[in-house]
């Protein structure tokens, strides 16, 4: 959630992450940001993966901030997985989910393969232009 907190600040125009001479990215793929309700304008495309039970990166405050942005700039997904916690993809936690800070972390086997799959899909859409 660190990295794709900070892949949206990179990924959003209002952001000036970037400085002269930086790495430049083509398209991000975010597990779990900590999406922040907001006009700001993504400049790659982006997609967003969240559990719908993540207690710690909200589905609910991803889908509001998809609701406030206008459409201008890149394209922007947000695909919210039923019943998927934070870290559904952390094969470490089969079998031992367990509780972080008062955050609840688990491995959601359904989770991992569709939101793999919709990261290559995305890759393999995007990649090609």
């Amino acid at each position: 959630s660190q990295g794709a907190d900070i892949g949206l600040s990179i990924a959003s125009s209002g952001d000036s992450a970037q400085s002269p001479g930086a790495a430049t990215f083509a398209v991000a793929i975010l597990y779990y940001p900590y999406c922040r309700p907001g006009g700001a304008v993504v400049k790659m495309p982006t997609l967003v993966l969240v559990g719908e039970r993540d207690d710690w990166a909200s589905a609910k405050e991803c889908r509001a901030m998809m609701a406030l942005r206008s459409g201008a700039g890149a394209a922007e997904r947000l695909i919210v997985y039923p019943g998927a916690q934070h870290g559904f993809n952390f094969i470490g936690l089969r079998d031992h989910p367990r509780t972080l800070y008062g955050y609840h972390l688990a491995y959601d086997e359904a989770a991992d393969h569709a939101a793999s799959q919709a990261a290559i899909a995305f890759l393999a859409e995007w990649m090609v232009r």
